[in-house]
């Protein structure tokens, strides 16, 4: 049974990797033709575009792994039903446990490869696509609102000239755009006392944020990082109502944002770590911010392994076609319509979820599990009415 099973599981990787590798490099190719417009003479070349669709392989890969996973599958169940040997090693002792052991070993690999994607390698990239800022098209990132960014901090403050720590409850940043360097463009900040009235009004065309370890000065604990702006008006509002009004060379402010909260501005959720993603889930809650929509994507990266189990289980039916019967190609074509579809369905129950208020932990999970459950079922099914 061992020479079975690692035959079976052979069969599935190899041809699991096939399958990926061919969606990869489709997927490449489109993107790469995209790219070809923005070639030019001096500061954007055919070598760079090759250097950027490197950097994005490990997200392109992340991407089509379900559907090479189905398909794949599928392929590797059909041929080793065409050749009648599925049903040899059913008469020969093939139990329903076995064949769910083999999809469990096989679904192993998947797991690792995309915990290695999503953890490691596809926030790898996106920092180093960020330092090529020449090469990154999208290097400055724009909010959507016309009143640009806003973040919240609670925090005190110093500046660079007195080095003094002054009471302050909360501070609200506003700024219009931020590049992948942290660049900062148009930068306001409202600084509010413990009873939330306006005491100080900073702005400044440009700025910075720096981490901690970057601070040329000791920082007080907890904070993670300070603003640094350039040329900034300052217009401080007394209890008495007079306002006092000072053009400093420069002024820094002490930040409990983290570089993972700044970051987010620039790198989409979608391509961060759950890591850093758990993070700026909490930054966004201390705001009191609605974190529906990063809630299901957290969770939806928890269970997105889950997602292959269930594709190579959508997939296992094909080791029972009867190739007699006829119309393979149609079983095998509704096989991946199947797969396919939930794909589709799992993206459109999170967008219902959202509409909704349902449980993001709910939205995650319910679709896989309850293919996984049905597939489980039809597995048992099959095994005992339709033998050959």
């Amino acid at each position: 049974m061992k020479i079975i099973q690692f035959y079976i599981f052979s069969e599935l990787i190899k041809k699991i990797f096939i399958m990926t590798a061919g969606f990869t490099l489709l997927v490449t190719f489109f993107n790469f033709i995209n790219e070809l417009d923005s070639i030019s003479n001096n500061t954007f070349t055919l070598r760079n575009i090759f250097f950027i669709q490197a950097l994005k392989l490990s997200t392109v890969i992340y991407e089509v792994l379900p559907i090479g996973t189905l398909i794949g599958g599928l392929w590797a169940f059909a041929t080793i039903a065409a050749t009648s040997e599925f049903i040899a090693m059913r008469v020969g002792g093939f139990t329903p446990y076995l064949i769910f052991k083999i999809i469990c070993i096989a679904w192993i690999p998947l797991l690792v490869v995309s915990l290695f994607l999503s953890e490691l390698l596809m926030p790898l990239s996106n920092k180093l696509l960020g330092k090529n800022q020449s090469l990154n098209q999208s290097s400055s990132s724009v909010s959507e609102f016309k009143s640009g960014y806003w973040l919240r901090d609670r925090v005190g403050e110093s500046t660079a000239e007195n080095k003094e720590f002054l009471p302050n409850t909360e501070r609200i940043v506003n700024f219009s755009s931020i590049d992948i360097k942290k660049m900062i463009k148009f930068i306001t900040i409202f600084e509010f006392n413990q009873n939330n009235i306006l005491t100080r009004r900073i702005s400044a065309e440009s700025a910075g944020y720096f981490a901690a370890n970057d601070n040329f000065f000791d920082a007080p604990d907890n904070f993670r990082g300070y603003w640094k702006l350039i040329n900034p008006k300052v217009i401080i509002l007394s209890k008495d109502g007079n306002v006092l009004v000072s053009e400093p060379a420069q002024i820094t402010l002490h930040t409990k944002l983290s570089v993972e909260t700044i970051d987010a501005l620039t790198i989409h959720p979608e391509k961060m770590s759950l890591y850093n993603l758990k993070n700026f889930i909490n930054y966004l809650k201390d705001g009191n911010q609605k974190v529906d929509n990063f809630e299901i994507l957290l969770w939806k990266r928890v269970f997105y392994p889950l997602v292959m189990l269930t594709m190579l289980l959508i997939a296992l039916p094909a080791a029972y076609i009867k190739t007699r019967s006829g119309s393979i190609g149609l079983k095998l074509f509704v096989g991946v319509l199947i797969g396919t579809g939930f794909h589709l369905l799992n993206g459109l129950f999170s967008h219902l979820g959202l509409i909704n208020t349902w449980s993001p932990l709910l939205i995650a999970l319910l679709p896989s599990l309850s293919v996984l459950l049905i597939c489980l079922f039809l597995l048992f099914f099959v095994q005992k009415i339709k033998f050959f």
